[in-house]
């Protein structure tokens, strides 16, 4: 079943696009962008180049929607802190 979260807020949205692609869960990442509609911002291709995600890389160039971000530095800061933390 295939339900758009429009009660989700443009910066959880963004939170979560960013947090799988940090960890590499480009299918996961399709399935938020094609199915429930969130967008690709240059915080989520940031995160893709800083951690070495080529795959993913190349699937946000496909989509090529980049949207402003919502999310400031601290923001992405604490993402990279809790990825060191999660490994």
């Amino acid at each position: 079943m295939s339900q758009k979260h429009d009660g989700i807020s443009t910066c959880s949205k963004e939170l979560m696009m960013c947090n799988v692609t940090i960890r590499g869960h480009i299918d996961i990442l399709k399935w938020l962008h094609e199915n429930q509609g969130f967008d690709c911002t240059m915080f989520v291709r940031e995160a893709a180049k800083t951690r070495g995600r080529n795959n993913i890389i190349k699937y946000l160039y496909t989509i090529n929607d980049s949207q402003t971000t919502v999310l400031d530095d601290a923001s992405l800061n604490f993402l990279y802190w809790d990825y060191t933390i999660a490994k």
